[in-house]
């Protein structure tokens, strides 16, 4: 398989099923109001970087059903590993899609303002879901 958008959002619902046992509805990628953002830098014969937002309902959502715990019992550190780790697992199917040989960062985790995407890049795919009232995006940008 190649990467592209088909192949992006199958593994976001791939991920999602793996994580929480449900995947979740294709939704347009622009969606506002991203409260979180993680980054992980793949870098060999292919240079990328995954970069995933969601919003603040998704973060909780997936921390408390990852974690056994209630939304309201969730707590900041909950929320960045699960999503770190939610990032962690799609960028490495991204990674398993990609030509060549490939080495894989951990995630950077935190506020779209503080965990910003790299300049000069370009687009090459993103997909976006609803998953139980909340919404995730994951782009994948190449180096120009």
């Amino acid at each position: 398989m190649q990467l592209n958008e088909t192949a992006l959002h199958e593994a976001v619902n791939t991920t999602l099923d793996a994580l929480v046992g449900s995947a979740g509805e294709a939704v347009d990628p622009t969606t506002p109001n991203w409260a979180m953002r993680a980054l992980i830098e793949i870098s060999g014969d292919f240079d990328a970087v995954v970069s995933a937002t969601c919003d603040e309902h998704f973060a909780r959502s997936l921390a408390a059903a990852m974690f056994g715990l209630e939304l309201d019992e969730t707590s900041d550190d909950d929320v960045r590993d699960a999503f770190g780790e939610f990032t962690n697992i799609a960028g490495g199917m991204v990674k398993s899609l990609l030509p060549g040989t490939c080495r894989m960062s951990v995630p950077s985790v935190g506020d779209p303002t503080g965990v910003g995407e790299p300049s000069a890049v370009a687009l090459l795919c993103e997909a976006a879901v609803e998953h139980e009232g909340g919404h995730v995006g994951v782009r994948v940008l190449s180096p120009t």
